[in-house]
């Protein structure tokens, strides 16, 4: 993964406003409270506005997130067309979710297989002994290794379950060696070679979930 900037058509703020300048969100804040009383579409109200503990975050905020998962680049105006809000409430909400956190960066997604054959593999771990300085020496020495892309502390069997991208399977066992002598602490190791990718990480499906979440409370 790469950076990328924001998408243009959410950058331009005289653009989103119009001409006087002035947002056309009538819907509510991060605060909770409620700039007008006029109710939102039925089709776009669901338990989680209702019943969520999420209540600073309405459908349209959701909606928004989760478009932006999906295409980070999208312009403003098909943005605010694709979650039926007007272009200048919609950029809005944008700047008020980036400015909350909720959006902590942009990113694109680089098909390196256009550029390079690559082995993607699997990995779980289990530590010798569990102490926390255990666990502190062999994230410092997984941080430090690029072909490592991601890194999970696990529970079930195994302390740790690795993404590990390389050229070839010889380049692969290079990482392992040098996890090895690197005397992170490693007792045992197993690998996953991936054949393909049957379904492709495109964002948490979040309404979902917080519908989910709704539903249990």
């Amino acid at each position: 993964m790469v950076g990328a900037q924001i998408p243009s058509g959410l950058s331009d703020r005289s653009k989103a406003n119009g001409e006087n300048g002035q947002s056309s969100d009538k819907h509510s804040d991060f605060t909770g409270s409620r700039i007008s009383t006029s109710k939102e579409p039925a089709h776009m109200t669901s338990l989680v506005e209702r019943r969520s503990r999420h209540a600073k975050l309405d459908t349209f905020d959701l909606r928004i997130l989760e478009v932006l998962q999906r295409d980070g680049r999208i312009s403003n105006q098909r943005l605010a067309d694709e979650i039926a809000l007007s272009p200048s409430a919609c950029y809005e909400r944008v700047k008020r979710l980036e400015r909350a956190g909720y959006i902590s960066s942009y990113r694109a997604k680089v098909q390196f297989d256009k550029i390079a054959t690559t082995c993607t593999n699997i990995v779980t771990v289990s530590l010798n002994t569990h102490r926390s300085q255990d666990f502190r020496r062999f994230e410092t020495v997984v941080r430090n290794i690029p072909e490592i892309v991601s890194c999970y502390e696990v529970g079930g069997g195994v302390d740790y379950v690795l993404t590990v991208v390389t050229i070839s399977i010889q380049h692969y066992q290079d990482i392992i060696d040098r996890i090895l002598e690197s005397e992170a602490g490693v007792e045992r190791y197993t690998t996953c070679i991936v054949l393909r990718e049957v379904k492709e990480n495109a964002g948490l499906p979040i309404r979902h979930l917080l519908d989910v979440e709704a539903e249990r409370h």
